[in-house]
């Protein structure tokens, strides 16, 4: 359980690195740009940091995923639950 703090801030800063907003800005940049080079290298750029941050996110919501499976209700908790 203990690992979950940790999940939860790196889920936290790998939504707001690439947030909406910036992928538009990136993306409004490429497209301004008259140099057909330098677009490239902006969409590259901006196509491998989201593959970086999916990659990133499977790996947390496979450790979330761990997490809960290690979770287990024991029979005298669920009787104190039932009787609640």
């Amino acid at each position: 359980m203990e690992q979950l703090l940790p999940l939860g801030l790196k889920l936290a800063e790998v939504t707001a690195r690439n947030g909406a907003s910036k992928i538009y800005e990136k993306r409004n940049l490429a497209k301004a740009n008259k140099n057909k080079d330098e677009t490239i290298r902006i969409l590259e750029e901006l196509i491998n940091d989201l593959i970086d941050d999916k990659n990133e996110l499977e790996y947390i919501a496979r450790q979330y995923k761990e997490e809960y499976e290690k979770t287990t209700i024991s029979d005298e908790n669920i009787n104190h639950i039932k009787k609640s």
